[in-house]
């Protein structure tokens, strides 16, 4: 049988949470998730935007095939490069649509090199373009296909190549602050921790604004390969310079409550919160209960849950799905 203490704690909020459930006001939230995938991390949903197919593919596996061909078949980049430029005049023509060019890139995506090739190729055949008066090939190689070819680079830790590509935007004045942040997620992915963060200290000799949603980018980035005190540690340093808010807390609390479920730093976190004057969001709370519920801790579940409600913040689907879960858990222990 169950305390006194806690039987009164839990049937007032299996109440509510009933009345609720069976409401027809209940809608779905918009749910927060610090730890989103990188644009182009592996998704089986929904991997890249890439633009329909308008050629049944065979535009696409003779561009893929031509591609790879010269990457294998050369011993330097510039002579890949000379090698692919050359078959321009053959019977397989240069890409006739940027969304070709992202679609080849995406296909490409495993081998570094070739991505890395093909947005050269895609820069290169544009200027060529221009000056002739062709127009036969890309006016000008997408973001699209910079970033990708970026993350390849980096998700295969070939970094002189991820960075080859970035000073090639520069010198295009193309370059995005998106393509330095994809630098930085790879870099942290690596548990490069010092260098993700000298990527970021460097932004500005690349004319891209370090502004704070780039810096939280870093801290997110951190967190996500489990550098969670790095990211802590960072997000104090630079207090100066990138104000304290509970955004920027909200990023180390998801790290020790959904990357790393620890609850001891969560509630460290909390504390740190309260002794730096930031007064937790609703997404804190949301953190915290999602916290608690995960190591089947019902009172301090229904504690936070509570004084959510009380601060006037509307509890997300999350909330209740954390709820259900840790009530579940307490049912059949």
């Amino acid at each position: 049988m169950a305390p006194p203490l806690a039987a009164a704690i839990r049937r007032p909020n299996l109440s509510h949470l009933r009345r609720l459930l069976s409401s027809k006001h209940l809608g779905f939230f918009t749910s927060y998730s610090p730890s989103n995938q990188s644009d182009f991390e592996p998704d089986p949903d929904h991997p890249l935007p890439l633009p329909p197919s308008t050629d049944g593919d065979g535009e696409l596996a003779s561009f893929v095939h031509r591609i790879s061909s010269a990457v294998s078949s050369a011993s330097s980049p510039k002579d890949a490069l000379t090698l692919l430029s050359s078959s321009r005049t053959g019977p397989s023509p240069a890409p006739a649509t940027l969304a070709l060019l992202v679609r080849a890139l995406w296909e490409l995506r495993h081998d570094p090199d070739a991505p890395a090739l093909a947005v050269r190729y895609g820069d290169e055949s544009s200027h060529l373009d221009e000056v002739d008066g062709a127009g036969a090939g890309p006016q000008s190689s997408p973001s699209e296909a910079w970033h990708l070819a970026v993350w390849a680079a980096g998700k295969a830790r070939r970094f002189d190549l991820a960075w080859a590509v970035v000073r090639r935007m520069r010198r295009r004045g193309v370059l995005t602050r998106r393509a330095m942040v994809i630098l930085i997620e790879r870099y942290a992915a690596a548990n490069e921790v010092n260098k993700a963060i000298k990527t970021f200290d460097v932004m500005e000799k690349f004319k891209i604004e370090a502004d704070q949603a780039t810096f939280y980018s870093l801290l997110r980035a951190l967190c996500k390969s489990k550098n969670i005190e790095d990211a802590e540690e960072l997000l104090l340093l630079r207090k100066k310079f990138f104000p304290l808010t509970s955004e920027g807390f909200n990023i180390i609390l998801d790290g020790w409550c959904n990357v790393i479920t620890d609850v001891a730093e969560a509630k460290r976190v909390w504390r740190e919160m309260s002794n730096y004057c930031i007064t937790p969001d609703g997404i804190s709370y949301t953190l915290m209960v999602s916290c608690f519920s995960k190591v089947g801790n019902l009172f301090d579940t229904l504690r936070v849950y509570d004084e959510m409600r009380k601060r006037g913040w509307n509890p997300s689907i999350d909330v209740y799905n954390s709820l259900v879960y840790v009530l579940w858990q307490e049912r059949i222990a």
